[in-house]
C-alpha cells in the first residue's frame, strides 16, 4: 500500500514539473486574450456598431444596389452559432462576401445566392466580427435577411 502511494505521488509531482515547465496556468490565457483589446467582448465599447445575431435575432436589409457595385451592410455581425445565414428575396441573384471587420479590402469567403434562396457561410468563430458586401449583375432594390 505505501509504494502505491509513493508511486501516485511520483506521478502527481512529474504532472505538475511538466505543466510548470510549459508555462500553462489557469491566469496565463485570460491574460493573453485581455491583451488582444477587445476581440472576443461583444460588450466592449469598440463593438457598438455589431450586430449579435444570437442575441439580437437577424437583420432585414432593404436599400437600392448598383450594378456590379459592392454594397456594405452597415453593421459588422456576430454570431455564437458559428455561421451567418443569408436569404435573398431580391428579385435577382448575389454574391455575398464575408470580410473580417478588421480587413474590409479582401473578402475571405464568397458565396452565390439565387434569388429566393438561403445560403450559409459555416465554421465561423464566435471570436470576430465579419462585415458583410453584397454585389449584384444588374441595379435593384436588395431584400435580404441576415440571420445565424
Amino acid at each position: 500500500m505505501a509504494q502505491k502511494t509513493k508511486n501516485y505521488l511520483h506521478a502527481i509531482c512529474l504532472l505538475l514539473v511538466i505543466i510548470m515547465l510549459s508555462g500553462c496556468s489557469p491566469t496565463s490565457n485570460n491574460e493573453a486574450m485581455k491583451e488582444d483589446s477587445t476581440i472576443g467582448d461583444p460588450d466592449a465599447s469598440s463593438w457598438e456598431n455589431v450586430h449579435n445575431l444570437s442575441a439580437d435575432g437577424s437583420v432585414k436589409i432593404t436599400d437600392s444596389i448598383g450594378n456590379e457595385e459592392v454594397f456594405f451592410v452597415s453593421k459588422s455581425v456576430y454570431t455564437n452559432s458559428h455561421k451567418v445565414s443569408i436569404t435573398n428575396n431580391s428579385g435577382v441573384d448575389i454574391t455575398v462576401y464575408l470580410y473580417s471587420s478588421d480587413d474590409l479590402s479582401d473578402p475571405i469567403r464568397r458565396m452565390a445566392v439565387s434569388d429566393g434562396e438561403r445560403d450559409s457561410f459555416t465554421g465561423l468563430t464566435s471570436r470576430f466580427a465579419y462585415n458583410i458586401g453584397i454585389e449584384t449583375t444588374a441595379s435593384t432594390s436588395l431584400n435580404i435577411t441576415i440571420a445565424d
